[in-house]
């Protein structure tokens, strides 16, 4: 009881820099990055922010993460890939190929298993060494009847090094109403990807994980 009277006392102090870095311990717990990595982060976005509509840009298509590798949504390139080219990312290209990238149990935190898939990206893109300054991976959680639950966004540098990481779900819809189809899904993603590109590295990557 002591711990979550704390607990909400600290949450009750606001945003300060001094409760984040309490509540640090927290979000670690969580699967939440360290805050090295997320330096590494926040230069990286800042980077792609200033590169992402000039560069070479590799959409690989999405995927449903629950088999190994992930099955590839037919069309879901085609549609990021037109998305983006007519939200000036003028270099977009296809991908020309699959990523290793064994799949990962989905479990109950979102949010741990977003940041190791997005390392597991990473280490591949670092690994293969494959064309592109950046690089666009998508998952979307679809049930076997078609209907969207989320989705997860992930880009890289040519390095391997995260420059994007976005999870939305049920919490994230307007309304609580997902998209209805692949193709709304893929017009939502690219609407949020270009829109971050206005955000300040702090919103995306907060200080110590604690938003």
């Amino acid at each position: 009881m002591r711990y979550l009277a704390l607990l909400a006392g600290l949450l009750m102090l606001g945003p300060s820099m001094g409760c984040k870095a309490m509540l640090y311990p927290m979000a670690r717990a969580f699967g939440g990055p360290s805050e090295a990595e997320l330096k590494h982060c926040r230069a990286a976005f800042n980077r792609m922010k200033v590169g992402f509509r000039t560069v070479p840009v590799v959409v690989f298509p999405a995927v449903v993460p629950m088999s190994p590798g992930g099955t590839p949504l037919a069309g879901s390139d085609t549609l990021l890939l037109g998305g983006l080219r007519k939200g000036g990312v003028a270099q977009a290209l296809g991908a020309k190929v699959t990523p290793e990238v064994a799949s990962s149990p989905l479990g109950h935190n979102q949010m741990r298993y977003a940041w190791d898939r997005a390392r597991a990206y990473g280490a591949w893109v670092k690994r293969a060494h494959p064309e592109g300054e950046y690089l666009v991976f998508t998952e979307i959680l679809q049930s076997k009847d078609g209907a969207i639950h989320g989705m997860m966004v992930y880009v890289t540098e040519g390095s391997g090094q995260i420059a994007y990481l976005s999870l939305w779900n049920s919490h994230h819809f307007a309304q609580g109403k997902a998209p209805r189809d692949v193709a709304a899904v893929c017009d939502l993603i690219v609407t949020r990807l270009l829109a971050a590109l206005n955000q300040e590295a702090t919103v995306l990557f907060p200080p110590y994980g604690v938003g």
